[in-house]
């Protein structure tokens, strides 16, 4: 049962290692005028993205 807890851990530490890489990637694009707009629909666990200038 550790074991699950500690791979729990570290893919939560990831997931956030992860978003902060993002929003620092998004800032950067921002930065340039470019904006990126995530768009839901029924594609399953896939999303679509929209890059606007």
């Amino acid at each position: 049962m550790e074991d699950i807890q500690e791979n729990y851990n570290h893919l939560l530490q990831q997931n956030e290692a992860l978003r902060q890489e993002n929003e620092e990637l998004n800032l950067l694009l921002h930065a340039h005028g470019i904006y990126v707009v995530s768009l839901s629909g029924n594609k399953g666990n896939k999303k679509s993205y929209k890059i606007s200038k």
